[in-house]
């Protein structure tokens, strides 16, 4: 369960992160099949709908995403589709998980690493 402090400074992780600049990049048109054929392009590997869809449940509890039905479609059986926005929240996680990013690798090259042993 998200923490009420969590939703002003939610940690994200690399998938989080994908999928926020996925819907960045797609702006108006983000929802869930365009979000997964970004992140599958940029992967070049399959991902799981039932994981797409856990995380972006996962990013809208946390107030990084905002959700909103668009209109129902013929095309979809009458089902609407469920767009997404980041949030100011979002954009502030993001700015936090890329300093953190760039804290590690410049720790790395100090110690004389040239890849992250966490990964």
């Amino acid at each position: 369960m998200t923490k009420p402090s969590d939703k002003k400074n939610p940690k994200i992780g690399p998938l989080e992160q994908l999928m926020l600049l996925s819907i960045i990049q797609l702006g108006d048109n983000a929802y869930g099949v365009t979000i997964q054929k970004t992140i599958e392009a940029v992967n070049q590997k399959p991902l799981a709908a039932s994981l797409l869809y856990t995380t972006l449940s996962r990013l809208v509890e946390k107030g990084a995403l905002i959700d909103r039905l668009g209109p129902s479609s013929p095309v979809q059986g009458g089902k609407a589709k469920r767009f997404y926005c980041i949030t100011p929240t979002g954009k502030i996680a993001l700015k936090q998980a890329e300093l953190e990013e760039h804290a590690r690798a410049a720790a790395r090259q100090n110690i004389g690493l040239l890849s992250d042993p966490l990964s």
